[in-house]
């Protein structure tokens, strides 16, 4: 160990590669590589001391003298150190593996696995030594929900749906959004919660040898036996602990685990679930929604197995059948232990309120409605709002009813009435309108189909065309205005010119040179 930093280097896998972690002051770089190719190794040295800093550089006399029996160190000395340091622990660790020393599977027969029943925190809703995960958008109430929980833990209030009370528990908050004085606490004395039977977690700190005490953010990837001192600290009292909640679950990750890749989310959630399993515990996570459409299992943010590794899931949502009221749904997304469960509602309120502050008033009767239907929103429409399509195809009509007029001057006179071209082009083709260009050079027309007029060929007499630069005059050619789906092709002798409805050639001018 140098400085503080120490090399640990498993043993290689079938392909020859092997883990390899540096760690200090309880962080940690890893990397998956083959220790015997150098440039790999000078990445892993780089990638070290560009995170753990100026503590990595420069190893004592000492340490030295424990890795080179000469002590005859470059300038560059650290990286010297930690490059023979990796292969020293490879070599290791295929010893011990040669000694039976490696990883092996722990197994036992089904026959002696004892049967257990399932407990619950809240039957048919949240089971205790399983982890949990309600999901819902920003400002939906999931706060306010948590410290419903939490205080009809604290005080054995029976859960909405129960009759029975239960013996007071212990509850440990992880809150990274609420301030624990002005939100959290205040909230859970409004759902007459017990503040002696909860403790807050917020953050780890540390001592250093000078005195100085720094602070971090709690990484649950690894503090749980940190987190785990608060669980004793209830037991202690003689309050047996029963409900950990997790507000948001992204927020306790640390940077090590990307909470949108399936298998990092999956390694770090089996650390929850031990620890859920260990204190028979609730462990209840709060995770948010994406911007997706879909089913209500795919819209938690970040990884599926947010959902998938987990044995209930539920969904916390604005009621959309009244959305600008405070009635909230909640409704299961997954719930793998339970029969067919059904959704609760609840009001969020601080008319009953000791302190002025929000409550949950949870509703007698379940809801059937599904998590499915409750996100379900209507696909948005392309275009033109109906109204204002509608308003410009009634423009057309009068517009036109008098015969044939300019298009510049239909759409100049749509325009004043705040109709605008794109509308107008809709308004058109709801119609079937008529373009036609009697004469080249000319202006464009618009004109009404006739009833039962068909969108076939149609043939005008063409004025003159003008000289087309050096392909000769094509005065007084004849030719077609062909009308298919509302284009209007003008075809001469050597040519033709195309108009699609609002893409039109109005002032097109001959190019002198081909």
């Amino acid at each position: 160990m140098v400085n503080g930093i120490k090399v640990i280097v498993e043993p290689a896998d079938e392909k020859g590669w092997r883990v390899v972690r540096a760690k200090c002051n309880g962080r940690e770089h890893r990397d998956h590589m083959d220790v015997a190719n150098a440039f790999r190794r000078q990445k892993f040295r780089e990638a070290v001391e560009s995170r753990f800093g100026a503590a990595s550089r420069v190893p004592t006399d000492e340490d030295l003298a424990n890795y080179s029996p000469d002590n005859t160190y470059a300038e560059n000395s650290f990286h010297e150190w930690l490059d023979g340091e990796i292969l020293k622990q490879a070599d290791e660790a295929d010893a011990k593996a040669a000694e039976g020393t490696e990883w092996a599977p722990e197994f036992r027969f089904m026959s002696d696995v004892e049967t257990q029943e399932l407990e619950w925190l809240w039957p048919g809703v949240i089971p205790l030594g399983k982890p949990t995960g309600i999901n819902g958008d920003p400002g939906q109430g999931k706060s306010v929900l948590l410290c419903d929980l939490a205080a009809r833990v604290s005080n054995g209030n029976p859960f909405p749906g129960c009759n029975e009370r239960r013996d007071p528990g212990g509850v440990v908050i992880l809150s990274a959004e609420d301030d624990a004085g002005d939100t959290t606490k205040p909230r859970i004395l409004a759902a007459e919660g017990d503040a002696a039977n909860i403790i807050i977690v917020e953050a780890m700190s540390m001592t250093l040898e000078d005195g100085e005490q720094v602070t971090r953010c709690v990484d649950l990837s690894k503090d749980i036996p940190r987190v785990e001192k608060a669980l004793e600290a209830l037991k202690a009292k003689g309050i047996t602990p029963r409900l950990l909640t997790i507000d948001p679950i992204t927020a306790y990750m640390g940077d090590a685990t990307d909470s949108h890749k399936n298998a990092e989310v999956r390694t770090f959630l089996a650390r929850i679930a031990a620890l859920a399993a260990k204190w028979n515990i609730a462990i209840v996570m709060v995770n948010h929604l994406n911007k997706g459409q879909g089913s209500a299992l795919y819209r938690t943010q970040g990884s599926i197995a947010f959902v998938a590794a987990v044995r209930a899931a539920w969904l916390l949502c604005r009621d959309k059948a009244n959305p600008n009221s405070a009635r909230r749904l909640f409704l299961p997304l997954k719930a793998n232990l339970a029969k067919d469960a059904e959704g609760f509602a609840f009001v969020l309120s601080s008319e009953h309120s000791s302190n002025g502050q929000p409550i949950c008033e949870w509703e007698a009767e379940p809801v059937t409605t599904s998590a499915d239907d409750a996100l379900r929103t209507e696909p948005q429409r392309r275009g033109p709002k109906a109204e204002d399509l509608t308003e410009a195809v009634e423009f057309l009509k009068t517009a036109l009813a008098g015969g044939p007029r300019p298009t510049k001057e239909v759409e100049a006179e749509a325009k004043g009435r705040g109709i605008s071209l794109r509308t107008l082009k809709r308004a058109r083709n709801e119609l079937g309108t008529i373009a036609s260009r009697p004469a080249v050079p000319g202006p464009w027309f618009l004109e009404l189909r006739q009833g039962g007029q068909e969108l076939g060929p149609v043939a005008l007499p063409l004025g003159t065309l003008g000289t087309l630069g050096t392909l000769g005059t094509l005065a007084s050619s004849s030719g077609n205005i062909c009308q298919e789906d509302q284009d209007v092709c003008i075809e001469g002798q050597e040519g033709h010119v195309l108009e699609t409805c609002g893409e039109r050639w109005e002032d097109w001018q001959p190019p002198g040179e081909f």
